[in-house]
């Protein structure tokens, strides 16, 4: 993995904990602060003074990150810190098991001794973490998962997308894209040179994106899938993958890259080049904010995204509503569709956002 990129992702992280741990507000004039500190168990986060206010009389909740390096998490991180931000009660942190399943079962069971009021989990191994779930939520602590892997009944209610639906989003894109050249060209046929650049084809994710690429790849027979690779997540590694693929297959038509910052890596790659003008460059995750997929869709660095709906912004809103309403019960899973996003409808998602199912 990229290093510099890894530093860049964990920094992210500590920087947005680092705002919500401080409880975003200054010590009110006498009051002091606890000589107790508070501190993400990564290590990242310098001590921040922990409010005696904050131990009494606010709603701690922590959220399991399956590992910091991934920045779509990151995002995931900032958002939930806006919202706990915006909401009087709430204090939230991070837990980073850095794609450790057995990291992940500790941080639960040291989470059974301090009862926080809430968890969400984006869980390494969902089969892991199964008995240490349910130990917290015996103990009344409200759990939200945020992966369709778990088995129904081990979270309190599910919030996630389908990767395999994000894999087939970015699918059709490339397949519609190369039937209007062909159109374009009066070809009799559409066909097209197709490489794949995964974050780790070690990992559900990228294993659950490719099944649907490859899937709606075969919507026209004349696209072949002549180069896939695993970047790691590094943008410099994307590159190189890009380099080596074209290298061996001298013309290549689109790249599907399961990354939005890697892509950004393919897209320098071909420029260097002088390949990019011929060539379709598709993402994932599609988020807003400076450097993000919008943002590259609007420079041209990339053609299209797939954006990955930030889960957190429902798992917010399940979390205020339950407690507002000790009658409200939320639903065993919610899925939220991925949205494809493309030079046509980026202002408008931009402005508007994407639409959520209710809680």
């Amino acid at each position: 993995m990229n290093h510099s990129m890894s530093f860049y992702h964990r920094l992210a992280i500590a920087t947005v904990s680092i705002t919500l741990l401080s409880g975003c507000k200054p010590p009110a004039e006498g009051e002091k602060a606890s000589e107790e500190y508070m501190r993400d168990p990564s290590g990242l986060i310098l001590p921040i003074p922990k409010m005696k206010r904050e131990e009494t009389d606010s709603k701690s909740i922590v959220f399991l990150l399956r590992d910091g390096d991934d920045p779509y998490q990151s995002v995931q991180a900032n958002e939930l810190g806006q919202a706990a931000r915006s909401t009087s009660g709430y204090t939230v942190r991070f837990e980073d098991a850095r794609g450790q399943a057995a990291t992940q079962v500790e941080q639960l069971r040291a989470l059974g001794a301090k009862k926080p009021h809430a968890v969400l989990i984006n869980p390494v191994d969902p089969k892991a973490v199964t008995t240490e779930i349910g130990n917290l939520r015996r103990a009344g602590v409200f759990v939200i998962g945020l992966d369709s892997r778990f088995e129904d009944e081990v979270c309190d209610t599910l919030v996630y997308t389908d990767q395999k639906k994000i894999g087939a989003a970015a699918g059709d894109l490339i397949v519609q894209a190369l039937k209007r050249k062909a159109k374009d060209l009066a070809a009799p046929t559409v066909e097209g040179r197709v490489i794949q650049i995964q974050l780790d084809e070690s990992l559900p994710v990228s294993k659950d994106r490719n099944d649907g690429f490859v899937s709606a790849l075969k919507a026209e027979s004349g696209l072949v899938l002549v180069h896939d690779g695993s970047a790691k997540g590094a943008p410099l590694a994307a590159a190189g993958l890009f380099e080596e693929a074209l290298r061996l297959q001298k013309q290549i038509d689109a790249v599907y890259v399961q990354n939005d910052l890697m892509a950004r890596g393919v897209h320098e790659a071909a420029e260097k080049a002088g390949v990019r003008e011929q060539l379709l460059i598709v993402g994932t995750d599609g988020t807003g904010g400076p450097g993000g997929g919008l943002e590259m869709i609007r420079q041209a660095h990339l053609d299209a995204t797939v954006h990955q709906p930030l889960l957190v912004n429902l798992a917010w809103q399940i979390l205020a509503l339950r407690d507002k309403d000790a009658a409200f019960k939320p639903k065993a899973r919610y899925e939220i569709e991925p949205v494809a996003i493309t030079p046509k409808n980026v202002s408008e998602i931009a402005t508007k956002g994407i639409a959520m199912p209710k809680p």
